[in-house]
């Protein structure tokens, strides 16, 4: 709310300043594992953005760079929120990722930054996809694992 309030913040050119701000946020949430939160100020991310969009373009002429910087960071969040949405069990499996990322933009360019945001994860995801110490590494992949800790590449 403080940065709605406060017009020198809302100018088009601290949009970059405000939106590394918003995702910092985002990712504290994350990070403390308060999907929900995390979701919630995702929402209100692309509402304050939405709501600057509209103010800027009023009056046209509208430069392309600044089009450019509303629409990048309006998609930067909405991925995040598909991400958190999927995580909270919202977003039913992959194919529905695909469908929402397929709505974010022309011939699906956002469809694999997409799905690999949503598996990209700041805690637990080695539990869920993976292993979760090198010693179940070794187990799993011992060629894997031997080029990992020494100096040889694994050849595959």
């Amino acid at each position: 709310q403080s940065i709605n309030a406060c017009l020198p913040m809302m100018a088009v050119h601290m949009v970059p300043l405000r939106v590394r701000f918003l995702t910092e946020l985002v990712y504290c949430a994350e990070s403390a594992m308060q999907l929900g939160e995390a979701s919630r100020l995702c929402d209100v991310a692309i509402e304050q953005l939405e709501k600057d969009q509209r103010l800027e373009t009023m009056l046209e002429p509208v430069p392309d760079e600044t089009l450019q910087v509303f629409e990048t960071a309006l998609t930067r969040f909405r991925v995040l929120k598909i991400k958190y949405d999927f995580w909270l069990e919202k977003v039913a499996d992959a194919k529905q990722v695909v469908t929402l990322a397929e709505d974010l933009g022309a011939k699906s360019c956002w469809v694999l930054p997409s799905l690999l945001e949503v598996f990209e994860f700041q805690h637990g995801l080695p539990k869920e996809f993976g292993t979760s110490s090198p010693d179940d590494l070794e187990t799993a992949t011992p060629g894997i694992a031997a080029a990992v800790d020494g100096p040889e590449v694994a050849r595959i």
